[in-house]
């Protein structure tokens, strides 16, 4: 399995989850917190997403990490790791 967050040794870290989508910390983190939060679904773009993948970002970021400022960068047709995500990092 080449992609790196199809894996269950991935899925296996979440700090959430539910039937659609994962939040895993960052294994290299830039921020406090930092995590990246992505589809179960082996997606590449947005636009073929569950339409519900930015609310799920926003729910991720204020109730499980109580975040009031936060940024999120959104990385899809594989610029660093082939599946959709978006990494959520503390301001």
């Amino acid at each position: 399995m080449s992609c790196p967050f199809c894996r269950p040794s991935t899925l296996a870290k979440a700090v959430w989850q539910n039937e659609q989508f994962v939040a895993v910390p960052d294994i290299r983190p830039r921020a406090k917190p930092h995590v990246l939060v992505f589809p179960r679904q082996h997606v590449l773009f947005l636009a073929h997403a569950d339409s519900d993948f930015l609310q799920v970002v926003a729910r991720v970021a204020k109730e499980v990490l109580h975040l009031d400022a936060y940024q999120v960068v959104i990385n899809q047709g594989g610029t660093s790791v082939p599946h959709l995500h978006a990494h959520i990092k503390g301001a």
